[in-house]
C-alpha cells in the first residue's frame, strides 16, 4: 500500500518545511553577517593599532630632528661665541699696541723737548 498523503498535512508540512528553513536561513545569515563584522571590526582595530604606532614613530622622528636641530644651533651659537670673543681679543691686542707706540712716541717727543730746550 502506498502512502497517500492528505492534502491539509502536505501543506502543513510545506508551510513547516518552509519556516524551518526560513529560521536556518535567518541563523546562517546572521553568524555569516557576525563573523563579517567581527572581522571588519578586528580590520580596523588593526588599522588604528598601525597608525597610532606610524603616528608614534613619527613623533620620535620629529623629537630626534629637533634635538638634532637644538645642538646644531647651540654649537654654531657657541661657535660664533668662540670667534666673536677672539675677534674682541685680538682688537683690544692691537689697540693695546697702539697705545704703546703713541706712549713711545709721546715719551720721546717730552725727551726731544726737554733736549731741544
Amino acid at each position: 500500500m502506498l502512502y497517500n498523503p492528505d492534502p491539509h498535512t502536505l501543506t502543513l508540512s510545506t508551510i513547516i518545511a518552509a519556516v524551518v528553513f526560513f529560521v536556518i536561513g535567518y541563523i546562517i545569515s546572521n553568524l555569516v553577517g557576525s563573523k563579517k563584522h567581527k572581522h571588519a571590526g578586528e580590520h580596523a582595530k588593526q588599522i588604528i593599532e598601525q597608525a597610532q604606532k606610524e603616528a608614534q614613530n613619527l613623533r620620535k622622528e620629529i623629537e630626534l630632528e629637533a634635538k638634532d636641530l637644538k645642538l646644531k644651533l647651540r654649537s654654531d651659537f657657541e661657535q660664533e661665541t668662540k670667534d666673536t670673543r677672539q675677534e674682541l681679543k685680538d682688537v683690544e691686542k692691537r689697540l693695546a699696541q697702539r697705545e704703546e707706540n703713541i706712549d713711545r712716541k709721546v715719551d720721546l717727543l717730552e725727551r726731544k723737548e726737554k733736549e731741544v730746550l
